[in-house]
């Protein structure tokens, strides 16, 4: 195995030497590089993150896979399992495949917490590899609130002539890209063995792409002046094209543009958390909550009520006579500060009444039933709850000779 190995130099990295680290959160890895045959040759390290249970607590949870090198001399891998960052491997390495995922070098990497996902490493420097963990990504919440603002307020910015000026404005200093391929694309002669050439130059352009994103810190700080006026004129022109337009004032046009904006911002709630499930559930709340307000779902609850109306409960005596304590207590508090407004004329009430000084203790706080009348309502209640019982007793003796 070691010969075969030997022999096939281009390979350098066998099956049965592939290398695989399965990290946990906050785990540190350092690579020790070996000198084979007298001289440091590139070695493929492949470190692996099981994933996770997925939690509500989590949501907004990240990981970032960290590589600590000192230069650039690496490639890197990415995939689900070993075995699939083995084959990118082998097919990076083979003469006629060009992998556009990996023209870019990245010392950080985020990871799907809930996931496995794995990185393979080739170099032949030394490096330390880190897998840290964020509780509560402060960017996936900002990405979340914003995708509900612009999902609630699309409407509005959607008939706002400012917003489609700044969006005018925006979208002209970023697509000047865009122009320059349009026209580049007009020099290469229509034929299909130039379709090659224009892949492989799009290729080139996606690598010029992601190395001016990774080097945009340095082109702003040394190319000021050139950066400058590619806004102001990119800009200038976006505006004179949108001015000379005009705002979109069909009222289809508009819901377009609006729809437009709300599926944008379903996309930044989707991806505003790597637990899927749950990000889905709150684009599917928000999409209700915005279609279906709440005046629609009582009117749906009104007309269930009165195709299937509930069964009424009865009341018990206890619960009937506490609601009616209840209910009379309040009918006379209430009464009481009618009459004591500037609205109820009191002097023309007095007139009507047969017993004005009783209304009027009964107004300052008296009680407005008199003894003689608590004692005939007590005697009568007495009475009653005897017949009731008596009409139970003959009830139960009248079933009793039945069954005899």
């Amino acid at each position: 195995m070691n010969f075969l190995c030997f022999v096939l130099f281009l390979v350098p990295v066998c099956a049965s030497e592939l290398s695989v680290t399965y990290l946990q959160p906050g785990d540190t890895h350092t690579y020790a590089y070996l000198k084979r045959f007298g001289s440091f040759e590139p070695d493929l390290q492949i470190y692996c993150f099981r994933g996770q249970s997925k939690s509500i607590a989590a949501i907004f949870q990240s990981l970032r896979f960290r590589i600590n090198i000192d230069n650039d001399d690496f490639v890197q891998f990415e995939g689900e399992s070993p075995d699939e960052v083995k084959q990118h491997y082998d097919n990076q390495r083979t003469i006629f495949s060009f992998n556009v995922m990996n023209v870019g070098k990245r010392k950080i990497i985020k990871i799907d917490p809930f996931n496995q996902t794995c990185v393979g490493i080739e170099t032949a420097h030394k490096y330390t590899v880190q897998l840290n963990i964020v509780r509560i990504d402060i960017g996936k919440i900002l990405l979340l609130g914003a995708g509900l603002v612009l999902f609630f307020y699309a409407r509005t910015l959607s008939q706002t002539p400012l917003f489609y000026y700044l969006t005018g404005i925006f979208l002209g200093i970023f697509a000047s890209f865009l122009v320059v391929v349009y026209f580049s694309s007009k020099l290469i002669p229509k034929k299909p063995a130039m379709y090659g050439m224009l892949i492989g130059g799009w290729t080139v352009g996606i690598y010029f792409i992601q190395m001016i994103i990774e080097n945009l810190n340095t082109i702003l700080f040394v190319y000021q002046t050139y950066v400058f006026w590619y806004v102001i004129v990119t800009g200038f022109l976006s505006f004179v094209i949108c001015y000379r337009l005009g705002p979109p004032k069909n009222q289809r046009s508009k819901d377009l543009i609006k729809w437009s904006l709300q599926l944008g911002a379903n996309i930044m709630i989707f991806y505003s958390s790597s637990y899927h499930e749950a990000s889905v559930s709150i684009m599917i709340l928000t999409i209700c909550i915005y279609y279906f307000p709440l005046t629609v779902v009582q009117k749906f609850r009104g007309f269930w009520l009165r195709r299937f109306p509930p069964k009424p409960r009865l009341l018990t005596s206890d619960e009937f006579h506490a609601q009616s304590v209840f209910e009379t207590t309040k009918a006379l508090e209430e009464l009481k500060n009618y009459c004591n407004s500037p609205d109820s004329k009191p002097w023309r009430m007095m007139t009507r009444l047969k017993d004005p000084q009783r209304f009027a203790s009964f107004i300052e706080g008296g009680s407005h039933l008199e003894d003689d009348e608590i004692l005939e309502y007590e005697t009568t209640q007495i009475e009653r709850d005897d017949d009731i019982n008596t009409d139970d007793e003959d009830d139960l003796m009248t079933d009793s000779d039945s069954d005899k």
